[in-house]
């Protein structure tokens, strides 16, 4: 009888959330799993493709949560609410941190965003920016490697916690101004 992903998939995601993707072992997986690591990696060649499942479908749920929790009207309100909620999200998580990261970081945008290249930008704000940038709420000047670059310094200023919260926000103030300057 065939082992069906989902006792696996449970198993990996509480291994993962406890103890981070690099302190995690596909025998510590197994066994929680209930199954042989050698069932384990007949499913699952390696503990990266085991971890892109988990990841996708914890960031689906994550992002559905996000989703319905952000005002997309707006880029001047969507922005800060979409940020905050990410940033609040991967805290929280070892799984979703795993983006931000150098060992997994590259490779899960890569599975998540395969048709275009979105860096550290999740699809779906790739998505709305290309929405408002279509409807011209975004600044010709800004260009989407720029507006990458921006958003992952407004993540790395709040991560690393070199700022107070009054700074990051006139900051991210500022860099609504000039980004998204008719959308008032």
């Amino acid at each position: 009888m065939p082992i069906t992903p989902d006792p696996i998939l449970t198993a990996a995601r509480e291994e993962f959330a406890r103890h981070g993707y690099a302190r995690t072992g596909m025998a510590a997986i197994a066994k929680r799993a209930g199954i042989a690591v050698g069932s384990l990696y007949n499913s699952f060649p390696s503990k990266r493709d085991l971890f892109t499942e988990v990841y996708l479908a914890e960031n689906d749920r994550a992002k559905q949560a996000l989703l319905a929790s952000v005002d997309w009207s707006d880029p001047r309100v969507a922005l800060p609410q979409w940020v905050a909620g990410s940033i609040e999200a991967a805290q929280g998580s070892r799984i979703l941190a795993e983006w931000f990261g150098d060992a997994l970081g590259p490779h899960l945008r890569a599975v998540a965003c395969p048709e275009s290249r979105c860096g550290v930008l999740d699809p779906l704000l790739a998505v709305k920016l290309q929405q408002w940038r279509e409807e011209g709420r975004v600044s010709p000047d800004v260009d989407d490697d720029l507006f990458e670059e921006l958003y992952a310094a407004m993540i790395a200023l709040d991560r690393a916690g070199v700022i107070s919260p009054r700074s990051l926000e006139f900051l991210m103030d500022a860099l609504l101004d000039k980004v998204f300057p008719v959308a008032r």
